[in-house]
């Protein structure tokens, strides 16, 4: 089974509700009804709202293109946009070979890793905090949320075309 659907949002200011609740009510219809559900519809509602979000308030941007794909046991979020691009910290840490450290709290390390151009996202929760939480990180509360939500989530952007992809996919 495929379904697939792109949503274009163009000209907003804040969060779309309406647009978030016929998403999730896609993604219910379209997937097979079983113990994952619910958990996939919450982490789903998770991603979409901080993707929309980033839009909002970050990309600077009067248009944002959203396709939401479902397929066997993944759904696929992607959002596009001609907006500013993601600037990453270039913080390294030891810890942390070959990856930028996004953001850091006493709870958590969102770090990224970078292949062939797209910056992969992940999160090392802090038993203890591990990494020196007083260095001035900007606040990336977003692409955390989206990473802890995801199964995979990326970053890419074209500096040809301007065009930013952020992916995030979740398993059933």
């Amino acid at each position: 089974m495929l379904v697939q659907k792109s949503f274009t949002l163009a000209h907003f200011d804040s969060m779309p509700a309406n647009l978030l609740e016929e998403i999730l009510l896609l993604i219910k219809t379209n997937i097979p009804n079983g113990e994952g559900t619910r958990e996939l519809l919450f982490k789903s509602k998770f991603i979409l709202t901080e993707l929309l979000t980033n839009a909002i308030k970050h990309a600077n941007t009067h248009e944002v293109k959203l396709n939401i794909e479902i397929k066997d046991s993944v759904v696929k979020f992607e959002k596009q946009d001609y907006g500013n691009p993601l600037i990453l910290p270039q913080v390294k840490n030891d810890q942390f070979e070959n990856a930028i450290i996004v953001t850091a709290d006493i709870m958590h390390i969102l770090y990224a890793v970078e292949k062939e151009g797209v910056a992969y996202f992940y999160c090392h929760e802090n038993t203890v905090p591990s990494i020196d939480t007083e260095n001035d990180f900007p606040e990336h509360f977003g692409l955390l949320i989206i990473t802890k939500a995801a199964d995979d989530f990326s970053y890419r952007y074209d500096s040809e075309t301007n065009l930013n992809t952020f992916t995030a996919t979740v398993s059933l």
